[in-house]
């Protein structure tokens, strides 16, 4: 999450903040926990903000929150076994917020990653697709998602479509596994671990995790050997059968699957970021936000008395 929170002096202040932040979760294609964000700092605006309504909007947006991130029930364990480790909580949480801030992770670009793919994909594709990329990496342009990727393209064939989105989702599970992902895993260790504790890799924080038996499904769509495989270069998919092959040089690993269990392990490791993205809202976000709001109506109905009685 880009925003970061700051003492808010105005109800207009407050309104405009939790309007961004639906804005945010809008961009996340979450339907109704904009709505109601949107519709409650309409109210703070007016003035007309309550604790009760707070509160009980508070709840409402918990549950919808909830529901639509679960819309699909492998989700379920993600947002789960998230909130249990961040029901651990402060302090030591404020201090994995700050490992989690330090921690600073190089991450490649767009054209590193397709240079390294080029020399395994000798396909028409690649041109199209790298110059798509280029677009995206190297100009101040909003985000793009995949389909729109797609269209700066010009496949010929199914083929030609399956292997651009397979480079997509290599590109993606490389980026996000030697950045957010890998930010996110060490931010939940410290938070499991109750003190900054900083395993030297990712690799040693799922390992961990594993060993005691904590947050399965939040490791579930990490696989090194499919990482290094991406990072080297070293795999490669038929697109007849649509298996993927992916082989890990330095260890002589080779893990073979469809693209369609490849497309769900990279939404694993994506859908994490968004677990924890939508509790950090939830709870902190929003939270200080509806408070804030609160303090500010109770601070002026208090002003205004003392005016009325002067």
């Amino acid at each position: 999450m880009s925003r970061q929170t700051k003492q808010l002096k105005t109800l207009p202040e407050i309104a405009d903040f939790i309007h961004d932040i639906a804005k945010e979760l809008e961009a996340e294609e979450f339907v109704e926990p904009p709505k109601i964000l949107n519709a409650i700092s309409d109210i703070i605006e007016r003035g007309e903000i309550t604790e009760s309504l707070i509160h009980s909007t508070f709840a409402k947006l918990q549950e919808s929150l909830r529901n639509e991130f679960c819309d699909e029930q492998w989700k379920e364990p993600i947002l789960t076994q998230t909130t249990q480790i961040l029901d651990k909580g402060s302090p030591n949480f404020m201090q994995a917020l700050r490992i989690l801030k330090e921690i600073n992770v190089p991450q490649k670009t767009c054209n590193q990653i397709l240079a390294l793919a080029s020399a395994q994909m000798q396909d028409r594709t690649i041109s199209n697709l790298m110059q798509a990329f280029r677009t995206v990496d190297e100009t101040k342009a909003p985000r793009k998602t995949f389909n729109q990727i797609l269209d700066q393209t010009i496949p010929q064939t199914v083929q030609d479509v399956v292997l651009i989105m397979m480079q997509l989702a290599c590109f993606v599970y490389l980026i996000y596994t030697e950045g957010v992902y890998d930010n996110i895993m060490r931010f939940l260790y410290a938070i499991y671990k109750r003190r900054p504790a900083r395993a030297s890799n990712l690799k040693s924080v799922c390992d961990n995790l594993t060993k005691a038996k904590v947050g399965s499904a939040l490791i579930d769509g990490y696989n090194p050997t499919v990482r290094n495989a991406i990072a080297h270069a070293s795999f490669l998919l038929d697109t007849n059968s649509l298996t993927a092959t992916f082989v890990d040089q330095r260890s002589n690993k080779c893990e073979k699957m469809s693209f369609d269990d490849f497309w769900l392990m990279v939404a694993k490791v994506l859908n994490v970021g968004i677990a924890v993205s939508t509790i950090l809202w939830g709870r902190i976000i929003i939270a200080v936000a509806f408070n804030e709001s609160i303090e500010v109506v109770t601070k002026n109905k208090s002003t205004a008395k003392l005016s009325a009685s002067a």
